[in-house]
């Protein structure tokens, strides 16, 4: 498809069919997935000018098609629910959308888990991951010279994974104790 003509409004022809092309543009990207407006206007600046990617965002959340808290709280629980992510990291991720930093801060808490559920959701999720390994490698440090390198290097791994989803050192290198009875 090609993209229409941008106009600057000045010359008085093509701003409404651009602003209309803009909104139709953007209700396509919507009807695909929940999204921020300033992901919206991102994705819209590609094919069109500021003040027509601005027009069709306003437009589109004016009709209810785009609310950045709707969007937050959508995009925390799928953060929780599916990628095991701790509030922090939710955060994070929303600011990269765009969202607001009040926005992002309560939707992130708005899905966070208690420190109970939290220690448990960390437990399953390195029980299935690594539960394995680092039982492996903890019957090695016992039994062989090089395990201690072992369980450095998996302990190290699982460190990295679930920093990355926003948990602390503390929390994860109690789940491991737990896993291994070791460290």
């Amino acid at each position: 498809m090609k993209s229409p003509t941008v106009c600057d409004g000045d010359c008085g022809h093509g701003s409404v069919k651009n602003t209309s092309a803009a909104v139709a543009k953007a209700e396509r990207l919507i009807a695909v997935r929940e999204r921020c407006g300033s992901e919206l206007y991102k994705r819209l600046r590609a094919d069109f000018d500021e003040r027509t990617a601005a027009a069709a965002v306003a437009d589109v959340t004016a009709r209810g098609l785009v609310d950045d808290a709707r969007f937050a709280r959508e995009y925390a629980d799928y953060l929780t629910r599916k990628k095991g992510y701790a509030p922090r990291r939710i955060e994070l991720e929303l600011r990269a959308k765009g969202v607001d930093a009040g926005l992002a801060k309560a939707a992130a808490a708005e899905f966070a888990y208690s420190a109970d559920e939290r220690a448990e959701k960390l437990s399953e999720l390195a029980e299935k991951k690594y539960g394995r390994d680092l039982r492996e490698a903890a019957e090695l440090t016992k039994s062989e010279i090089g395990g201690t390198a072992e369980i450095q290097k998996i302990t190290a791994r699982v460190v990295r994974n679930f920093v990355g989803k926003g948990y602390s050192v503390g929390e994860i290198l109690k789940i491991i104790k737990d896993i291994t009875g070791n460290l």
